[in-house]
């Protein structure tokens, strides 16, 4: 769902460099179906409109002079380039999407946790009870560049072993609970 764009998908070579922006920074809202069209597209005049009628159908009060939703993820947009210096990351994506977390725990395990951030959502999100996102830093990455986290990853992908990893006889697990106790 939070790919990061690919700006091959459009056929048009001769995109101004506002349109091709402008795909880059919607590539994780807008629908395949959308970016197809939008491909298909031969003029400026064209792709404007297109544009125009892409944030008109996302106003969720359409009878206001003010689209809240292209307001929200235009602050979200200068949010992500504040915090992150981009929009391709997956802190970033998820950030223009689901909007700022209500609080962001970082892992402080450093000897056999690789770098990780939980955020966590609140119920208002429309989710009941809420929800949490993992991102953590892969192997061979620099300590900027996050991954989606989940369970199906296993605590391997969160586990920075070393090649003594597993000192007197305990498990990977007893490692991690003596050095991480609190996490």
């Amino acid at each position: 769902m939070l790919a990061a764009a690919d700006p091959s998908r459009s056929t048009s070579g001769d995109l101004a460099a506002a349109h091709r922006t402008w795909l880059e920074e919607v590539d994780v809202l807008a629908l395949d179906e959308e970016l197809e069209a939008f491909a298909d597209l031969k003029q400026d005049y064209q792709r404007q409109a297109f544009i125009e009628r892409f944030w008109e159908v996302r106003d969720p009060y359409p009878e206001t002079g003010l689209n809240e939703f292209l307001e929200a993820w235009q602050a979200r947009r200068e949010e992500a380039l504040e915090r992150f210096g981009g929009l391709d990351g997956a802190r970033a994506r998820t950030l223009l999407v689901a909007g700022p977390p209500r609080e962001i725990l970082s892992g402080v395990c450093q000897e056999t946790l690789r770098p990780l951030e939980i955020w966590l959502y609140s119920a208002e999100t429309g989710v009941p009870g809420g929800f949490s996102i993992v991102f953590v830093v892969q192997p061979g990455r620099s300590r900027d560049n996050y991954d989606h986290w989940s369970p199906g990853d296993g605590l391997e992908s969160l586990a920075s072993w070393r090649q003594s990893d597993v000192a007197g006889g305990g498990t990977r697990l007893d490692q991690l609970a003596q050095s991480c106790f609190r996490g």
